[in-house]
């Protein structure tokens, strides 16, 4: 199961005691196929995944990101026999990733920061 990277973002959130810095906020590309984790065959097409990450700055130049496994969620939002570049910049997944958000922070515990640094 590869997958290409179609937009992908970080979200701050509040201080806690698991570490998390960040949720990361992915819509990919799959080609689909077994997953052995958790034994289903996962359709080939568009899918959207929010992960709470730690997120750290090494040397001024290099990020490295850390994440507890089965913490995030991710959905399949369309089938896509192959990959469509224009039909990726046009999906609109707005109220999905409102939704999965809520969840990912409701499951760990977590708040959004919502304080805005200049």
């Amino acid at each position: 199961m590869s997958h290409k990277s179609i937009n992908k973002r970080y979200i701050d959130v509040e201080p806690n005691e698991e570490g998390v810095t960040h949720l990361k906020v992915e819509t990919y590309y799959s080609l689909g196929g077994m997953n052995y984790f958790n034994s289903s065959n996962e359709p080939r097409g568009l899918y959207l995944s929010v992960t709470p990450i730690s997120r750290s700055l090494h040397e001024g130049r290099l990020w490295s990101e850390s994440y507890k496994g089965w913490s995030g969620i991710k959905k399949h939002l369309v089938d896509m026999a192959r990959f469509n570049q224009k039909k990726c910049e046009t999906f609109v997944v707005a109220e999905t990733e409102k939704h999965l958000i809520d969840y990912v922070c409701g499951k760990n515990n977590l708040k959004i920061n919502l304080v805005v640094s200049i």
